[in-house]
């Protein structure tokens, strides 16, 4: 069990870490970005396949997500909620994206994103990630342009 400052403490780094997270997303630094997760990250994403295990294969599919954008990406965490505790984190958010694509075109999307952390030799990687959007029921489109 934490005493209040070092909760305070595990906090801080895990918002570090999502700072970090934020800033290699925009930059397009990949290799930065992977060394943010833990090799067995396990991710449901946006876009298919229905899971990615694996560091490995995560990177697949951030490299394709950053050869779709042509621009820096913007990203917004709204009403971000943590819970930290000793070896184990998780947070959730909604997720503003912004910028262009690689054929000009500007996209401006909200998701939802959950991501779980574990504390491993003493630093935060994450362990799992889940992105997901809205879909009409009638019609099973996703609706990425709903906002808060």
């Amino acid at each position: 069990m934490f005493t209040p400052t070092e909760k305070q403490t595990e906090e801080t780094q895990v918002h570090r870490l999502f700072d970090q997270w934020q800033a290699a997303i925009h930059d397009h630094d990949l290799d930065r970005l992977m060394s943010l997760y833990e090799p067995d990250i396990v991710s449901y994403d946006m876009m298919p396949p229905l899971q990615y295990n694996g560091i490995d294969a995560y990177r697949k599919n951030w490299q394709m997500g950053f050869d779709c954008m042509a621009s820096a990406v913007q990203f917004e965490m709204q009403d971000l909620h943590l819970t930290v505790g000793d070896e184990v984190a998780y947070a959730h958010w909604l997720n503003h994206m912004s910028g262009t694509d690689t054929d000009g075109q500007p996209f401006d999307n909200w998701v939802r994103w959950t991501t779980c952390l574990r504390k491993i030799d003493g630093r935060w990687l994450i362990s799992h990630e889940h992105v997901s959007v809205p879909m009409d029921m009638e019609t099973g489109k996703a609706l990425a342009d709903l906002k808060p």
